[in-house]
């Protein structure tokens, strides 16, 4: 047993356990924008902590919760 440690992104995965067919094309780019999606939204988060826009607002909503 080898001791490289090879990793396999998503797309090489869903290539390789979806046949290029018409009925699965579609799930495939599905999962992927799931993906792109999560990958902007933790950008996001990282840059947000950066322009300091994290903590709380001052503010209280309508059940009496400090907004954050």
């Amino acid at each position: 047993m080898s001791g490289e440690n090879k990793r396999t992104t998503l797309r090489q995965y869903i290539d390789s356990i979806l046949p290029e067919v018409d009925n699965n094309a579609g799930l495939g780019a599905v999962v992927m924008a799931i993906a792109d999606g999560s990958v902007r939204v933790q950008q996001q988060v990282q840059q947000a902590a950066l322009a300091d826009a994290l903590g709380s607002t001052g503010e209280t909503n309508i059940q009496g919760e400090i907004v954050q």
